[in-house]
């Protein structure tokens, strides 16, 4: 008699998961709704997720593209179609999956035989086209260039999402700092569903031979670039350039793009010393921290409350500390802070806003690394939490 009551409850704890995450979202993005109603149709990315302020009823499409590495094409890596019939912003990525939307706003299959949730880097260019619902009603397009300084966001799908749209990222992630002779060994990740990995370092003037290899199941890689190829670059700074064969997400056609890169530094043999430096394996000697005490189980009301914390000595050679929050191999927040004296146990808490904005109930790791620049953190220490 009464069975309106049960779907007026579920509406309404519906309404409190998918509001927040957009609402935060769109706030990184939009100075605020009365600004946004002054505004034409605006494209914003803040981390993996795309806000269009100010859409146009009817039809729309979110992609991103990067220029293919062999052609100079535009190759789509991430894409989203949907419908725009209220006055709120069209997201992608922002947005719960319900039981009304088991899919919620996350980055879509296209072509491909899964969703992939792109990369999105400096450079790529994310573009909304809209077909306007009304009789006569044309389309339209607004594009925008990913700037070197754009909003900090958290990288990959939100925590609902990973499932339904895995993390789409190519980067080599590992290497020495430094080298001296002999072969460089580099490793790294690549998204689903691609087919190969050329790895070739530069010195801005001159490059080695590109190393093909075959990604593995769980997207990771490893390439060995010969000595004798090393050897004819100069000294100073040098760059691994990775290029990855993927599908074209809109078309599911062959394509390649550049990946994440890393840089290390090229001595004399035998002049690569000091701090950083190869160890007799060839491996990167990075600093690590030690003793990482983390509570192994929390409540969620304690610890959107309380945050996170990890506690650790720092080692020596670290002039600043990486945070993560991991949940099914994707980071979901992440906080850098500088290191304190060597030796000494640091503490750094996970906590507001942006904890309580992504942290659901669930298995997830810690995982802490150090190193004397960002681009150059030693092996992560991790701790599992389970969040109940």
């Amino acid at each position: 008699m009464h069975d309106w009551l049960p779907r007026r409850r579920r509406v309404r704890t519906i309404c409190r998961r998918v509001v927040p995450v957009a609402a935060a979202v769109l706030a990184a993005a939009v100075p605020s709704a009365a600004h946004a109603q002054a505004l034409a149709t605006a494209v914003h990315v803040v981390g993996d997720s795309v806000v269009v302020v100010n859409p146009p009823f009817g039809n729309g499409t979110v992609r991103v593209t990067r220029p293919d590495a062999l052609t100079g094409k535009p190759v789509v890596i991430g894409q989203y179609s949907g419908l725009n019939n209220s006055p709120g912003p069209f997201t992608v990525n922002t947005t719960t999956p319900t039981a009304l939307s088991p899919d919620g706003d996350c980055w879509q299959a296209g072509a491909l035989s899964q969703g992939l949730t792109p990369d999105i880097r400096p450079g790529d260019t994310v573009t909304f086209t809209s077909q306007q619902g009304a009789p006569g009603g044309g389309a339209s397009s607004t594009s925008v260039t990913v700037p070197a300084d754009g909003p900090d966001g958290a990288r990959g799908p939100i925590p609902s999402c990973s499932s339904i749209a895995p993390f789409a990222q190519n980067a080599v992630t590992a290497g020495p700092k430094s080298i001296g002779g002999g072969p460089v060994e580099v490793s790294g990740v690549s998204q689903p569903l691609a087919t190969g990995v050329s790895s070739a370092i530069t010195d801005g003037a001159h490059s080695t031979a590109p190393v093909d290899v075959a990604p593995n199941a769980d997207g990771s890689w490893s390439a060995s670039v010969p000595a004798a190829q090393v050897e004819t670059l100069a000294n100073g700074s040098l760059t691994v350039n990775p290029v990855f064969a993927v599908p074209d997400v809109s078309t599911g056609a062959p394509a390649h793009i550049v990946g994440d890169t890393i840089s290390l530094q090229k001595s004399s043999a035998g002049q690569a010393g000091g701090a950083g430096s190869q160890s007799p394996t060839g491996k990167s000697a990075r600093p690590r921290v030690s003793r990482l005490r983390a509570q192994s189980r929390i409540s969620l009301a304690s610890a959107r409350r309380n945050g996170l914390r990890a506690s650790f000595v720092v080692p020596d050679g670290a002039r600043v500390v990486d945070v993560r929050l991991v949940l099914a191999r994707h980071t979901v927040l992440r906080r850098v802070v500088a290191a304190a004296t060597a030796g000494k146990r640091q503490t750094v808490r996970l906590r507001g806003a942006a904890l309580r904005r992504v942290l659901r109930r669930g298995r997830y790791t810690l995982a802490v690394s150090a190193g004397a620049t960002r681009g150059s953190l030693g092996t992560a220490v991790t701790s599992p939490i389970v969040v109940a």
